[in-house]
This record gives C-alpha cells, sequence and structure tokens, in this order.
C-alpha cells in the first residue's frame, strides 16, 4: 500500500476518532447516553494503515442489571415514605391528634360528675363530643383523600408503564431493521431501550431477559410479559370487585382479555410502593380509627342507656357511627342485605378486614391482616362473627364470597346524637336494660333434645346393649363431649349408623337417595336399602321423606331444619375386621372416623366380628363442637356399645347442666320503656337471676318471645349462661310474662292470628316470678324487630333512688377512659398511642431502609458512571491527542504528495 494511501486511513480512523469524542461531549448531560470509544485496528492482511473496527458504546449490563434492581427498591421506599409520613404527622400532631380530645371530652364527664345537674358541665360534655366526633370525621376524611390520591396516581403509574413497554417494543423492532442494514448496533437506538428498561425499573418490578443478545423481552415477576418482541401487552387499571372504591391492576392479554392481578405481583417501584403502602399502613390506619371511633361510640352509648336523664327517660344512644361496610362477589346468588354491629360483643371487634366465603353449608371468615380464621356463628339466617351481624337477600350458595370491611370507614359517620342538654343521662336507673348477647329459642337442658335423650342416659359407658332400629334418633351425644367412640353389631339384619347435625347435615352413613343399581356395580351414590326396609314401615327415598319423619321438634331438631348431604362419608373401598382402617371426615372443628357398612346390600361379610359372625361397624369423634344425633337405619335388632372421655350433662348428681348452644342471635337492644319496678325485682347478687325477655320475628311476621323448649309451655326461663329448662317446680329466677288485661302470653305469637293473641308496639307486659307469684316489674314495647331479627333485653338494677344530683351514671361513663373497651385489650388513650406508635416505627423504619438502599443505588450509579459515563477532562485530552493524529496523518500525506510531485519533476 502506498505512503498516501496509508495516510488517508489514518485521516479517516482520526476523524472518526474526533467525531466520537465531539458526541460524547455534546451528549455528556444527556439521560441514558452511554459513553463511546472509537476502536482502531491495523489494515487488513496484505495492506498496511489503520482501518475503524468499530465505535464501541461503553455499556455493563452486569452492573445496569444491579442498578435498575437498586433503583426499582429505591423508589418503591421512596414512595411509601412519602405516604406514610403523611400519616404520621396527620396522627402525631399534638394538638390536632385525637389523644387531647379525648381527654377532654372525658374531663368533661369528670366535670358532669361533679355538677350533674349544671347546664354548663352538660354543655361542655356536649361541646367536646361534638369537637371529638368531627376531628374522628376529619381524620377519616383525610385518609380516604389519600385513597383516593393513591387510586389516582395508581391509574397515572399504568398510563406510564404501558408507553414506556410501548417504546420498548417500536425500539426492538427499529433496532432490528438498523442491523439489517447496515450490520451494526444503533448506539442511539440501543441508549435510548436501555434508558427506557432504568425508566421501568422506577415505576415497577419486571424481569428483563434478551432473545439472542439482542432482542429485549420484558415481563411481570409473575412471569406474565409486558414485551414479547415487538408486541406490548398493557397493564389497566380496574375498579375491584370486591371493594368499588379500589383501584387494582389488570393484565390485558393478547385476546384483549382483562384479568385482575393480585396485589402482591406488583412488588417494587412507585407503583409497588404505593400498593404496598395502602395495603400495609393506610388501610391499617383507617381500621384502627374505625375501631377507635366504634369501641368508643358503642361503650358510651350502651352505658348511657343504663342511666336516667333529667326528665326520668331511660338514656338513649348518645353517639351515631356509621355501619359495617360488606361488598358481595357479582358471582353470588345471595348478597348482603343488612350489616351492623354486635353492641354485645363490641370486644370482638378488630381494626382488619375479612374475606367471607360459604361452603358446605357453613361460613369462613379470613382476616387480610394476618390470614387468621376466625370462628363464625350462622343459623341459617344471621351470620356473626368478628363483632358484626350479616343478613343475606337469600340462601347462600356453594363458593359465595364476600368482603367485609367492619370499620374500615365507621369513622365517617361519627357524630353526637343528643343536642339537648335534659338529655344526657348522668344518673342511674333503678333498672337497666341491657342486651342480651345469646338467645336460644330451643334451649333445653343437655339431658334431653325434644324426646331424645342424651347418650349417658340411654348408654352406659362401656357395656353393650341390644336395641332397635328405626328412624328415631336413640340419643344424642352434646357439645363439649370428647373422644367418643361407639361400636355396631348388626345381628346380621344390616342395621347402619346414622349421625346428623342438629340443623339436618347428615355426616356419617349410608346415602337416602339413588339408584337402584346391581349391589355388584355399587359406588357409593345408590340409596341404602336400610332406609326403605325399616322397622318403621316407612320407605325413605328423599331428602323430603327425611324432614318429614325424622327432622322433627319431637325428636329435637330445629324447626324448619331441612336435609344436607354434602359432607356425608358414606363408604370406604377396604374394610379390615379389626376396624383399623377407618374413613376420616374434618367438619365444624371435629374429626370423625368411620368404618362402616360399605356394601349397600351386605352380600358380602365386611368386617365380620370374630366371636358373632355379626357385621361391625365403629365410629369416634375426637371432640364434640355441637349437638349431633345418633340414628341406627334397618328393621332389625342391634348389639351397641359406647365410650367416651367427657360427656356433659352427665346426670351424676341428678342436676341438670343448661344447653347453652345459641340458636337465635340478638342484633338489637329490645326498645321498651315506662320500666316499673315492683317488690318482687331483687338486688343484683350472686345468686340472682335478672329476668329477661327476648322477641325473633320471624321472616313471615310470626313473633317468638324469650326462652322456651318443647315442655316449658309458655314459661320465660332465663339463666346467667343462655337459659335452660329448669326442673319441677321451677326454681328461683323462672318468669312468666302477661299483657295489661292479665292474660297469660304464649311463647309463639302471630301478628295475624284471629284470636287477638297478639304483640305490638305500645303493649304493656309484666313479668312474674313463677316461684313467688310476685310481679317483678311491667314495661311497654317501643319497637318490634324486623323480620329476620332478634332483639332482648335483660333487666338489671341497683338499690337507691335517682335524682338531678345522681351522678352514678356519669361515674360509669367517665370509668370507661380507663377499661379495656378496644379489642379487649386496649383503653381509648391506649389503643390510639399504639396507633400512633405503630405508624410512627413504620415511617421510621421505611426512612432508614430507604437511606440504606439510596446509599447502594448511588454506589451502583458510581460504578456505572465510571464505565458508561462522559468525563470532560478526559474527552478534552482525547480532543487534543485525536487533533495531533489527525494532523501527523496529515503530513504522512503531505509528505507523500511532495515525494510524488519530485518523481515527476525528475521524469520530466
Amino acid at each position: 500500500m502506498s505512503m498516501f494511501s496509508t495516510g488517508l486511513s489514518g485521516l479517516n480512523a482520526a476523524q472518526n476518532a474526533l467525531n466520537t469524542t465531539s458526541n460524547n461531549i455534546s451528549n455528556v448531560y444527556t439521560p441514558g447516553f452511554n459513553r463511546e470509544v472509537t476502536l482502531l485496528g491495523e489494515g487488513s492482511a496484505g495492506t498496511r494503515g489503520v482501518q475503524v473496527d468499530d465505535i464501541e458504546r461503553q455499556f455493563n449490563r452486569y452492573v445496569a442489571d444491579q442498578l435498575n434492581d437498586a433503583r426499582t427498591q429505591s423508589s418503591a421506599l421512596e414512595k411509601y415514605a412519602q405516604q406514610v409520613e403523611q400519616v404520621d404527622n396527620l396522627l402525631a400532631d399534638r394538638d390536632a391528634g385525637l389523644a387531647p380530645l379525648m381527654q377532654n371530652f372525658f374531663s368533661g364527664l369528670e366535670d358532669l360528675a361533679s355538677a350533674p345537674s349544671d347546664p354548663a358541665s352538660r354543655q361542655g360534655v356536649i361541646g367536646s363530643a361534638q369537637t371529638l366526633s368531627a376531628q374522628f370525621r376529619s381524620f377519616d376524611g383525610y385518609l380516604q383523600d389519600m385513597q383516593q390520591n393513591i387510586n389516582s396516581e395508581i391509574k397515572d403509574e399504568i398510563t406510564q408503564v404501558n408507553n414506556t413497554t410501548q417504546q420498548v417494543a417500536g425500539l426492538n423492532r427499529e433496532i432490528a431493521l438498523a442491523r439489517a442494514r447496515t450490520g451494526e448496533a444503533p448506539n442511539s437506538l440501543l441508549n435510548q431501550r436501555d434508558h427506557l428498561i432504568s425508566e421501568l425499573s422506577d415505576r415497577m418490578d419486571s424481569r428483563l431477559n434478551i432473545q439472542d443478545g439482542k432482542t429485549y423481552n420484558v415481563s411481570l415477576p409473575n412471569g406474565q410479559p409486558l414485551v414479547t418482541g415487538t408486541d406490548a401487552f398493557k397493564l389497566t387499571s380496574l375498579q375491584s370487585e370486591t371493594d368499588p372504591e379500589r383501584t387494582v391492576i389488570g393484565y390485558r392479554d393478547g385476546g384483549g382479555n382483562v384479568v385482575p392481578l393480585e396485589e402482591d405481583v406488583i412488588t417494587g417501584g412507585s407503583l409497588g410502593g404505593l400498593m404496598r403502602f395502602r395495603e400495609e399502613s393506610l388501610d391499617k390506619t383507617q381500621n384502627q380509627i374505625g375501631q377507635l371511633a366504634v369501641s368508643l361510640t358503642t361503650a358510651f352509648n350502651e352505658q348511657h342507656k343504663q342511666g336516667v336523664d333529667l326528665n326520668g327517660d331511660q338514656g338513649e344512644n348518645f353517639f351515631t357511627i356509621r355501619a359495617p361496610q360488606a361488598y358481595s362477589s357479582p358471582d353470588n346468588n345471595a348478597k348482603v342485605d343488612a350489616i351492623a354491629f354486635d353492641p354485645t360483643r363490641v370486644d370482638d371487634l378488630r381494626a382488619t378486614d375479612y374475606q367471607v366465603r360459604y361452603d358446605n353449608g357453613t361460613f369462613t371468615a379470613i382476616r387480610k391482616d394476618s390470614g387468621e380464621t376466625v370462628s363464625t356463628e350462622w343459623d341459617g339466617e344471621v351470620l356473626a362473627f368478628g363483632g358484626i351481624t350479616m343478613a343475606f337477600d337469600g340462601p347462600p350458595s356453594q363458593g359465595d364470597t364476600f368482603e367485609v370491611q367492619p370499620v374500615r370507614r365507621a369513622a365517617a359517620g361519627m357524630d353526637v346524637r343528643i343536642n339537648d342538654l335534659d338529655k344526657i343521662a348522668a344518673a342511674q336507673s333503678p333498672v337497666r336494660p341491657m342486651p342480651y348477647s345469646t338467645v336460644d329459642f330451643q334451649s333445653q337442658s343437655t339431658t334431653r333434645l325434644g324426646e331424645t335423650k342424651i347418650i349417658s342416659d340411654v348408654l352406659n359407658e362401656g357395656d353393650w346393649e341390644t336395641l332397635k332400629s328405626g328412624l328415631q334418633p336413640i340419643a344424642f351425644i352434646p357439645a363439649g363431649a370428647k373422644n367418643v367412640e361407639i361400636h355396631l353389631k348388626d345381628r346380621g339384619a344390616d342395621d347402619d349408623i346414622q349421625l346428623f347435625t342438629r340443623d339436618g347435615k347428615h355426616l356419617i352413613g349410608t346415602p337416602v337417595e339413588g339408584t337402584d343399581a346391581d349391589p355388584s356395580t355399587w359406588e357409593g351414590t345408590e340409596a341404602d336399602y336400610t332406609w326403605q326396609n325399616n322397622a318403621d314401615g316407612i320407605s325413605i327415598t328423599s331428602a323430603e321423606d327425611v324432614e318429614t319423619n325424622i327432622f322433627t321438634l319431637t325428636n329435637g331438631f330445629n324447626e324448619g331444619t331441612t336435609y344436607n348431604n354434602n359432607d356425608l362419608l358414606n363408604r370406604k373401598d377396604k374394610y379390615s375386621a379389626d376396624l383399623s382402617d377407618p374413613a376420616t371426615l374434618n367438619y365444624a372443628g371435629m374429626e370423625l372416623t368411620y368404618t362402616g357398612d360399605g356394601n349397600r346390600f351386605d352380600t358380602k361379610p365386611n368386617n365380620l366380628s370374630t366371636d358373632t359372625g355379626y357385621r361391625e361397624e365403629k365410629l369416634n369423634i375426637d371432640n364434640v363442637k355441637e349437638p349431633l344425633f345418633l340414628l341406627v337405619s334397618g328393621n332389625g335388632e342391634f348389639d351397641i356399645k359406647a365410650t367416651w372421655d367427657d360427656m356433659p350433662g352427665a346426670s351424676t348428681t341428678g342436676g341438670i347442666n343448661p344447653d347453652n348452644t345459641p340458636i337465635g342471635r340478638v342484633q338489637d337492644q329490645l326498645t321498651v320503656s315506662d320500666i316499673d319496678v315492683a317488690p318482687g325485682f331483687k338486688e343484683m347478687d350472686s345468686d340472682y337471676r335478672p329476668p329477661s325477655f327476648a322477641v325473633k320475628a320471624a321472616d313471615d311476621g310470626s313473633l317468638s318471645l324469650g326462652f322456651f323448649g318443647a315442655d316449658s309451655e309458655n314459661n320465660l326461663f332465663v339463666s346467667p349462661d343462655a337459659g335452660s329448662v329448669p326442673n319441677d317446680p321451677p326454681p328461683d329466677g323462672v318468669f312468666s310474662v302477661f299483657k295489661e288485661d292479665g292474660t297469660e302470653i304464649d311463647n309463639v305469637l302471630s301478628v295475624n292470628n284471629a284470636t287477638g293473641d297478639t304483640l305490638a308496639v305500645g303493649d304493656r307486659l309484666t313479668i312474674k316470678d313463677d316461684a313467688t307469684g310476685e310481679t317483678v316489674l311491667s314495661f311497654t314495647i317501643d319497637e318490634l324487630p324486623s323480620e329476620g331479627t332478634t332483639s332482648g333485653v335483660t333487666f338489671t338494677g341497683l338499690s337507691g333512688t335517682t335524682g338531678p344530683g345522681d351522678n352514678r351514671n356519669a361515674l360509669a361513663l367517665q370509668n370507661l377512659q380507663s377499661e379495656d373497651t378496644v379489642g379487649d385489650n386496649a383503653t381509648f388513650s391506649g389503643a390510639y398511642g399504639a396507633m400512633v406508635s405503630d405508624v410512627g416505627n413504620r415511617t421510621n423504619i421505611t426512612q432508614v431502609n430507604l437511606d440504606a438502599r439510596q446509599g447502594l443505588t448511588d454506589q451502583l450509579r458510581a460504578v456505572q458512571q465510571s464505565e458508561s459515563g462522559v468525563n470532560l477532562d478526559e474527552e478534552a485530552a482525547n480532543l487534543i491527542r485525536y487533533q495531533q493524529y489527525y494532523q501527523a496523518n496529515a503530513r504522512v500525506i503531505d509528505t507523500a504528495s511532495t515525494i510524488f510531485d519530485t518523481i515527476l519533476g525528475l521524469r520530466g
């Protein structure tokens, strides 16, 4: 190669190097720009000079990924810290916080107790109560505004994420085309794409996969794609199906279908920080404020209603509060018709939301903050759990789900209901009407349900006895029994154990419905012939037959019980002669193990006893949670033996233990007035059982009164536990109810009864002590429960008279300040202090984590800039270096030109 060509190659290399350096300098402040370097190489074989091998982008994929991950975490913590600091400032304000206002309120009650008839002290109570309730509403409004702002920010972030992923998909296309045209990497486009990936990391956590070292594919942490080659998939904002006030994130797939994402899928970036703050801090704080408002309101109202005002009238609710919220899944068969706080179980309220689901005839309620399953009570009409009650507009179906927020927005409805100074009930009432926590409308002794006796009265423990089969329960097993084991030998007549709950669930035994198939092909779905050929001569082939012939009040079942065999354990594929291979059923906290009659016609001797040749069945129940009826179907005799570790109600002393299983729940206190106390009303003491009165309104309008059982006639029975049918003659504390004309009212009344045997608003009733015949008290009914609900009242009292100077109820109201009323473990001020401390700790922890994470991010950014960033001093030196390089090559060309001219001159 000539000297002239060599110099030209050097000039070209120098020009490229100068262009690269000038490009670096001009983009020193361009976001996402990566420094470029001109790579020079010796000319190819057979030639001399220099060639430009590449304009290389200084980009380290490992460092970039580390930095993007750090930015994701820092962005999430920064967004979390911004939000939680606002909540911390709200709660911890010494002047505007709730703590000083609650202190002022109870100080006003102290003044009221000092001067109960003073108008100024009464006005002070109302004024401080109004200020306190207004601040509760203000707090709720502020936090709810934050919820709405987060909804808006989530929508904005989703829009930015979609724009970013769309641009990445577009750049994938442009980069592929550019490579195809030139065969080289388009550095500018690569920088833009990597910068978009880093911006996406600021907004959310994502996964980057580089296909063939060229195409960027981006996905969510759960694997759902956001960018695949040149295609982008969008996120979208959705209104939550279970909470219409909440915005959630949905994923739109290639078919245009939108699927809601679980909230924990988005875990990083500003979007993840928002969602984490909402779930961990904002929801929790709203629930804590609501729990405090409900606890204060309910406790104060219940105590206030136990006093009397200056007019001598019974106290009323002092505060109002917003009712719980519940949202039904769109696919539900049943919707929530009514929801309310249970004032008798306000201690069960917790600062959390619940996910409620109906399966197999029972409800399950799960705390959303901890995942813990809480106990529920379901009587077929009203569901009770966590300090609330829920009623539905129809029967629930399998899989119905509900989102329940008992206290989330409760503070929004907190207000003072009483503005009349005279209506403050500072005095103690001679009689205090209070709601009953549980009412059992068929409560009886555990020795008998209807005419069915307890198993310990039917069988001697451990002894074999011979009984006849049929359609009547031979015994019931009470709640609380432990390790009950029953052995049955059918004496060759194919008698089968059947076990039912009191509300009609068939748990153990054989089917009553099905086809009459050949026994050799029986698969467990065919009806058992013992139901159709039994000692009572009645053919049982359907659920209706069971309900008519077995589920009767005489047998002890609840009124209106329906048959349900969803949980029926009716067969076992393998049986062993020693009964050691049972099937297991877990139901309502009970484990039932059963080895039974798996063959419908008993054509082969399953479970043959070694000494008798009879087929034997065995049933074991570890811990009986509710009364269970034991029935043996068949048309012959059988031998039966039972053992147990514990049997509540077993007649060891001749006494009776009450069956306290609540069947109906009180939703509200019965509203009564004009309570006249008679001499027969006794002061509260350890032995006295106060008179109580309860009214249950069925869906058809019929009314049931008080506690009663099958043999209780029209007496109203009361005990400190829940109510029981006592021995005859009745002991003290058993009452009957009479109308004003002296007519003794029946237990069951109908508002449409043509005989006039009715109960209506305005009726005045009298309660008498059956043991003494004395009148206890009289009262007027001001309001009856609505259809499908229950109201109850118990009358307790203190001795002494009341008057304008009576401050006993004011003192009781003031003492609420020091009682553990919030969640049964904290005072009002203690609960608020714990809330402030909790938010403060989370704020501090978040800030500490942010500082640490930001330090790591800054270090990684420094490492990245040291390799990819532009150093102006270095680039200025390169300018001089490459300028000299250019000049030197120009000198080579000039020298070559001179030599060439000289040669031409010589030839001339």
